[in-house]
C-alpha cells in the first residue's frame, strides 16, 4: 500500500504537469495576448513623378509632413521638389521660378512653406525656403562655420530647422523665422574615409536618430544634439548593418532602418532590439537597388526612394499575428 506522503507527492506532480501544459497551450494557441505580432510589408505601387525636358528622375529624398499629411520628394536631376497627397497624386512641382540648382533634401514646414538644402552661389549648400507658390522666400541662416555645407534637413516638432553636414559631422539647429543659430554639435569623430551620415529623424520623445553609413550604426542623440547612445553591428546577417542611410518610425513606435548596401528595411523595437527585416536586391516592384531615403506616414505607408532607378516605391506596413 502506498504511503500518504507518496500519494501527496504524486498529486502535486500531476498538478504541476497540468499547469505547465495549460500554460504552453495558452501561449501557443491564444492569438492576441500571448503571441507577438510580426511586421509585414506589402508592396502597393510606384509613384510616377512628372518629367520635364530632362525626361528622367533621380529622387534623393522623401519626407512626410505630419501637419498636411503630404509627401515631399526631392528630385536632384530635375532640381525640383514634388508635393503629393496621401493618394500619391502629384499636387505641386517647383519650376524654374524657385531657382533651385542642386537640392539634396526638402520638406514642408509647419507654415506650409517648402524648405530645402540647396547649393548656393558660393558652391556650398545652405538652407533655402520657398513660399506656398514655390517662389523664393527671404531666409538667411546664420553660418555655424565658414565651411558649413549641409546635405540633410529636418523640420523638428518645435517648427525649427535641423541640418546635418555629413562631411564635418556638424549638426545645426536654426530658428525657422529669424534664421538664428540655436545650437550646433559635432556628433562624430572624423574617419580616414567619409562618414556618410544620413538624414536625421526625430522620435516621439524628441530624441534624434541619425544613420551612420560607414559607422555601421545608428546614432541616438538628445534633443539638443548631445550624444545619448548608439547601436548596431557591422555584418551581412539578419539585424546587422552594412550601410544604413535612412530611418523612420512606424505609427506604433517601431524603428525602421534602410540599409543601402543590404537592400533591406530592418525593424527594431523601442528598445533598439532587432525584430525582423524585409527586402531583396533587384529591379522588380517590391525589390530594392541601392535605396537612398525612406519616410513613413501616420497610416503606416512606407515610401522608399531609389535614385539610380529613378523611382519611389510605396509599401504598407502592418503587424500580423503569427
Amino acid at each position: 500500500m502506498r504511503s500518504k506522503s507518496h500519494l501527496c507527492s504524486q498529486l502535486i506532480a500531476n498538478n504541476v504537469k497540468f499547469i505547465t501544459l495549460a500554460t504552453l497551450y495558452i501561449f501557443f494557441c491564444t492569438p492576441s495576448a500571448y503571441c507577438l505580432a510580426r511586421p509585414h510589408f506589402e508592396f502597393e505601387n510606384i509613384i510616377n513623378l512628372s518629367t520635364g525636358s530632362v525626361g528622367q528622375t533621380r529622387p534623393v529624398s522623401v519626407t512626410w509632413d505630419p501637419v498636411q499629411g503630404e509627401i515631399c520628394v526631392t528630385d536632384v536631376r530635375q532640381a525640383s521638389l514634388f508635393i503629393l497627397n496621401s493618394f500619391d497624386i502629384e499636387l505641386f512641382r517647383t519650376s524654374t521660378v524657385a531657382r533651385l540648382s542642386y537640392p539634396s533634401d526638402g520638406s514642408i514646414d509647419t507654415q506650409g512653406r517648402l524648405v530645402c538644402v540647396d547649393r548656393s552661389q558660393s558652391g556650398k549648400s545652405t538652407i533655402k525656403r520657398l513660399n506656398v507658390y514655390g517662389e523664393p522666400d527671404p531666409f538667411s541662416p546664420e553660418l555655424p562655420s565658414s565651411e558649413w555645407d549641409p546635405r540633410f534637413l529636418l523640420v523638428t516638432s518645435d517648427e525649427n530647422y535641423l541640418t546635418l553636414d555629413p562631411n564635418s559631422a556638424l549638426l545645426a539647429k536654426h530658428d525657422h523665422e529669424s534664421g538664428r543659430l540655436i545650437w550646433q554639435r559635432t556628433i562624430a569623430e572624423p574617419m580616414e574615409e567619409d562618414l556618410y551620415l544620413g538624414h536625421p529623424m526625430e522620435a516621439a520623445d524628441g530624441r534624434i536618430y541619425i544613420p551612420g553609413g560607414n559607422l555601421h550604426q545608428i546614432l541616438v542623440l538628445e534633443n539638443d544634439g548631445r550624444r545619448y547612445t548608439s547601436f548596431g553591428k557591422f555584418g551581412s546577417a539578419e539585424g546587422y548593418f552594412s550601410f544604413p542611410v535612412s530611418v523612420s518610425f512606424t505609427p506604433d513606435g517601431s524603428l525602421l532602418v534602410l540599409d543601402r548596401m543590404r537592400h533591406k528595411i530592418m525593424v527594431f523595437n523601442q528598445d533598439h532590439q532587432f525584430v525582423s527585416e524585409f527586402g531583396s536586391m533587384g529591379a522588380a516592384p517590391g525589390q530594392f537597388y541601392h535605396p537612398v531615403a525612406m519616410a513613413t506616414d501616420a497610416g503606416g505607408r512606407v515610401y522608399v526612394a531609389q535614385g539610380f532607378q529613378g523611382r519611389v516605391q510605396v509599401f504598407r506596413y502592418t503587424e500580423t499575428q503569427p
